[in-house]
């Protein structure tokens, strides 16, 4: 079994348990809604600190970017580095599994791209 935590807006963060035979909701799950993806996405050039991160997506509230920067954070998809001259500086990067994200984040681009084309921009 997985074990990952997901963010429920009536309650704090709560532990849910997956079966590793479910890798669709798995990914639904660790991915899903537009911060997280937004969020991975902002991070792929490097490092950024939490006030970088609202600068880059204005319509995210602090409460709502704390949520998934801990999220994120605590299923292993970013690392919270905090500066070593001043603790209060905090930093956010990608770990590995989170650039691993980044090629399902850029094939959805893609999709996205192909579709206004097709259909949208008919």
């Amino acid at each position: 079994m997985l074990r990952i935590f997901t963010n429920l807006e009536v309650s704090k963060y709560m532990e849910m348990t997956l079966s590793a035979r479910c890798p669709m909701r798995t990914t639904i799950e660790m991915l899903g809604g537009k911060w997280r993806l937004l969020l991975i996405y902002n991070l792929r050039k490097g490092p950024l600190r939490p006030s970088e991160l609202k600068q880059q997506l204005p319509q995210i509230s602090d409460k709502v970017l704390n949520d998934e920067l801990h999220f994120l954070t605590t299923n292993h998809l970013l690392r919270r580095t905090a500066s070593e001259k001043n603790s209060r500086k905090v930093f956010y990067e990608l770990t590995d599994i989170g650039r691993e994200s980044l090629k399902i984040i850029e094939a959805m681009e893609q999709f996205g791209l192909r579709y206004e084309k097709k259909v949208v921009l008919k």
